[in-house]
């Protein structure tokens, strides 16, 4: 063999070599044995399969696939906000055409790991020439990394897998460009890596702004900065923009609720987790299963030996080249600690009168900029006397931070940042033996055990069986006995109507509408407690999911509804695998009384209609778009009483009418609702009265109804009307 020959072999064994040690890495680490029949357990997993599932049967029959009807009932769901882009599941289409949806989901996943760990061993090697430093590079990013954290821990994060698998791609370049004196071809391409992996999702963007802060700096300090906007921001924006404006569309206009501040505490970054060994080691030594609310592991010999490496050419004053990456670590890690410090819990600290004073100032300023994620005007009492780090200012002032819940994410950069630097540091200090124990233990802590998995297709629930046999003429909705009984939104709810065939008023919980995050939070025991109240959405029976032994205790629901039967979870590992009880709604005796969905301040439905209890009463209306609407009530005031009753309307903050009862007559009263004071989706209408008083107190114990009653209706009705049907309306 010539030299020529020689190093064709070797050119080729360095690309094989480290593709077949991760493909061996890859599959043990896979939890799911058949890519054909498997796929990762957990309730995103389901997510992903839905949206997949749905575009397979939508495009055939020309229906929007951006659209899923049986969700969110009446509402229904735009698939765009969802955390699986149009672009990843048009990735999985023609693969799941070609092998079924399993096949499509588990390739999907294969390719963002094995993308991560080429970028991680590319990037390693513009640093050091030691392949050894460079796999054991590869594999700690990619399975020690939040996406696999989050597939081990939800069952999927493959979109976040896909966000953080271009991340060292996007470093390689910029490194390249900046090496060759910020030259614009390796800027053109680290753009393109960042509009891919922000097209597959929109976390790829803020999670890389550690990236674009050190490396825009330093092409800035070179009279390049605009150059790289212009090229890799620029470039990543108009990639990912159909993406990501979709999204952020989607979210404003169906007024999806994301996750409360309060998830920060528990979703910043627990130091006491980070640094321990890899918590899904196949070896039982020094292992420690994740808890509930824990953060990604670095691993444990890892960071000492990176972190050791990196201080001893401090010390030696040996010059390396990543710096950079340091830096980019290090602000990862600030980003990482969310809004408070955590180690194990949140950490306590006495705070100083000034500081909470500016506290309470800057927690005032995130309600006002964004109510819907602060949720409460002033500091709420478990916030207070925590160490609150500096990163509550991005989420109170920065746009958009607010949709960055999971900070921990972070991570991925430092680890990332540390590792390629310890390897450098120690390619640049070591012997050839040293340095081969020191990776050989990255490559043994980074070995990764299976997690669990289910059969694919699901084996759907018996109740569903029930279900399907049933005329699907409205809606149902999902409870979870938990042990108390609540409106449940979670992935396998979200996939169910796909194998039962009946929409329902719950959904995905990160993706909730204003109206169901409320039913779910302030006005969930009032419609807990008058279940029939759902029926003017149209929901004719409750599916109640037993995730508790002890549901019973609570003795929900009483005799309010009808119970068609209690079902036994299927046999086989099922996304559905806790027993379901089957309720029925009663219709409403009066199917005209009401189209709104009575939420507070009103009592039973009687055989005439129903009475606003005290002096406020509230309800929501589903507006299925925006356009110009009538209310029209027929009421009546508590009587006989002195005092004149009033009424005034309020829709979305806004009056829309008022009307003074001059008797005790029945009235029947209609006002303009115009387009622009009209949501698609939500609509909250407050009912305002001058007094209440109870029947007892007016007939002096006569009547002994104790309620306090204001004004009786017998129609509360909200009905679309074309713009020019407003001339006919009556004044």
């Amino acid at each position: 063999m010539g030299k020529r020959g020689f190093t064709r072999v070797h050119r080729l064994w360095s690309i094989l070599g480290p593709s077949l040690l991760w493909i061996l890495y890859l599959r043990w680490a896979w939890p799911v044995p058949s890519w054909f029949h498997g796929v990762p357990a957990g309730e995103d997993t389901y997510q992903a399969l839905t949206l997949l599932l749905w575009y397979t049967q939508a495009l055939p029959q020309g229906a929007s696939p951006f659209f899923y009807p049986l969700a969110f009932a009446p509402q229904g769901l735009t698939t765009v906000s969802l955390h699986y882009t149009p672009f990843l599941i048009g990735f999985m289409l023609p693969w799941s055409a070609l092998g079924g949806p399993a096949f499509a989901y588990n390739l999907l996943g294969w390719v963002a790991f094995t993308i991560a760990f080429g970028g991680a061993y590319r990037l390693t090697c513009l640093f050091t020439r030691d392949p050894l430093a460079s796999i054991a590079t590869g594999i700690a990013y990619a399975l020690l990394n939040p996406a696999y954290f989050g597939m081990r821990t939800f069952g999927d994060h493959i979109n976040l897998a896909w966000g953080l698998a271009f991340t060292p791609w996007i470093l390689y370049e910029l490194e390249r460009s900046r090496r060759a004196g910020w030259s614009p071809k390796p800027l053109w391409r680290a753009g393109l890596w960042w509009g891919l992996a922000a097209s597959g999702s929109f976390y790829a963007l803020p999670l890389n702004a550690p990236v674009l802060m050190v490396y825009g700096t330093l092409a800035f300090r070179r009279g390049h900065g605009v150059s790289l906007l212009l090229r890799t921001v620029g470039l990543a924006l108009l990639l990912s923009i159909p993406w990501t404006g979709a999204f952020l569309y989607a979210k404003s206009n169906e007024q999806l609720q994301g996750r409360p501040i309060d998830w920060l505490l528990w979703t910043s970054v627990n130091w006491r987790a980070v640094f321990r060994w890899n918590p899904y080691h196949p070896l039982q030594v020094l292992r420690h299963l994740p808890e509930e609310g824990d953060s990604p592991s670095l691993g444990l010999l890892l960071p000492i030996t990176a972190l050791s490496g990196i201080l001893l050419t401090q010390a030696r004053r040996v010059p390396t080249a990543s710096p950079p990456l340091l830096l980019i670590a290090a602000i990862a890690a600030f980003l990482a600690t969310g809004a408070v410090i955590r180690w194990g819990t949140p950490v306590s600290f006495p705070c100083p009168p000034w500081l909470d004073k500016l506290l309470e100032a800057l927690w005032q300023a995130g309600y006002h900029f964004k109510p819907e994620f602060f949720e409460e005007p002033r500091l709420p009492d478990p916030w207070r006397n925590l160490l609150i780090s500096p990163g509550l200012t991005l989420y109170a002032l920065l746009p958009f931070w607010e949709m960055v819940i999971f900070p921990y994410r972070f991570l991925a950069l430092t680890g990332l940042g540390l590792w390629v630097s310890g390897a450098e540091s120690w390619s640049r200090l070591a012997r050839p033996p040293i340095r081969t124990a020191i990776f050989s233990l990255w490559m043994l802590e980074s070995l990764t055990g299976p997690g669990r998995w289910i059969p694919w297709p699901p084996h759907p629930h018996p109740a569903f069986a029930t279900l399907r046999a049933q005329t699907p003429t409205g809606l149902i909705v999902d409870l979870a006995a938990v042990p108390q009984v609540r409106i449940w939104s979670s992935g396998s709810v979200l996939m169910a109507p796909l194998f039962h065939g009946w929409p329902t008023l719950s959904g995905f919980e990160a993706v909730d509408p204003l109206w169901v995050k409320w039913l779910t939070g302030r006005y969930g025991p009032e419609i807990l407690a008058h279940p029939e109240r759902l029926s003017a959405l149209g929901v004719r029976y409750a599916l109640l999911h037993i995730l508790s032994p002890a549901w019973e205790e609570t003795r929900w629901p009483g005799d309010r509804m009808e119970r068609l039967g209690c079902f036994e979870a299927p046999p086989q590992p099922s996304p559905w695998d806790h027993p379901i009880c089957i309720y029925h709604i009663p219709p409403r005796r009066f199917p005209q009384l009401t189209n709104m969905l009575l939420a507070q301040g009103w009592s039973g439905i009687e055989p005439w209609g129903i009475w606003a209890e005290r002096s406020e009463a509230e309800a929501l209306w589903i507006a299925p778009q925006i356009s110009p609407a009538l209310l029209e009530l027929r009421a009546f005031p508590i009587c006989p009483s002195p005092i004149p009753q009033r009424i005034e309307i309020w829709l979305n903050g806004t009056r829309i009418g008022a009307h003074q009862f001059s008797s005790c007559k029945e009235q029947d009263l209609t006002w303009e609702i115009p387009a622009r004071r009209v949501r698609k989706g939500t609509n909250h209408l407050l009912f305002r009265f001058a007094y209440a008083v109870s029947p007892q107190t007016l007939t002096g114990g006569q009547n002994p109804d104790p309620r306090s009653l204001s004004v009786g209706f017998r129609r509360l009705w909200i009905r679309l009307v074309p713009p020019a049907g407003l001339r006919d309306v009556p004044r």
